[in-house]
């Protein structure tokens, strides 16, 4: 028969917890009985009594796994930031992230103010819903823009056909004139026989004009007319 000192004794007992428990360890142990009958192992405890020796294993206190992540040990707690996803299934964490990493920034339903911090590659696609700008550095849409400058009008000179003479004033076509169009100017490009000064103008109408002279200007005068349109 084993024979286990006092220390040893005392810390059996007192984990067998009742006093029934410990008089069975007792008895079992003084008789060499191989007979437990009222002593249970606990968790992961598993006990022999052979001879009137008892052997007691323990097992391992922890169940296998990770005992150790990134340098911290213990209880280790992992949460999800922004934009990833833990799924737990089984002993397995599956870890899905949204966007990219690099130099291009991916957008998907964006539902409250996000500072972006880099250039923005929108691939060819359109910002769309807008609204006018307020600030100085606000991007404006196309339709604040076109409403907020004035069309540019188109200045154009047109050359008109040689004057044929006989009289101080004579109408002569002036190929792609309007009579819509604001006249700005009638000048001289060639002088006539008499290479009398312009006075001035009198009926616009289209591809037509009649230009005044101070005399009969004779033939093969030709005017220059500027038009706003």
């Amino acid at each position: 028969m084993s024979i286990i000192s006092s220390d040893t004794q005392d810390l059996l007992l007192s984990a067998l917890g009742t006093p029934e428990a410990r008089n069975e360890l007792i008895n079992a142990i003084e008789t060499g009985s191989n007979s437990l009958s009222n002593v249970i192992a606990g968790t992961n405890i598993t006990t022999s009594l052979v001879n009137g020796e008892l052997t007691i294993n323990a097992g391992d206190i922890d169940p296998p796994g990770v005992s150790s992540f990134n340098a911290l040990t213990g209880v280790v707690t992992i949460s999800a930031g922004a934009n990833v996803t833990l799924t737990p299934s089984g002993n397995n964490i599956s870890i899905a992230a949204s966007g990219s990493s690099g130099a291009t920034t991916t957008l998907n339903n964006l539902t409250s103010p996000t500072a972006i911090n880099q250039d923005l590659n929108l691939g060819t696609h359109q910002i769309k819903g807008m609204g006018n700008p307020s600030l100085a550095q606000d991007a404006a849409t196309k339709a604040y823009v076109d409403a907020a400058i004035p069309a540019v009008p188109s200045i154009l000179v047109f050359a008109s056909t040689a004057t044929v003479g006989g009289a101080a004033s004579e109408a002569v076509a002036v190929t792609g004139l309007l009579s819509t169009d604001t006249i700005l100017s009638v000048s001289q490009k060639t002088g006539g026989g008499a290479a009398l000064p312009i006075l001035g103008w009198s009926t616009q109408a289209n591809n037509l004009i009649t230009v005044i002279y101070s005399a009969d200007m004779g033939s093969g005068a030709v005017v220059l007319v500027a038009v706003k349109r």
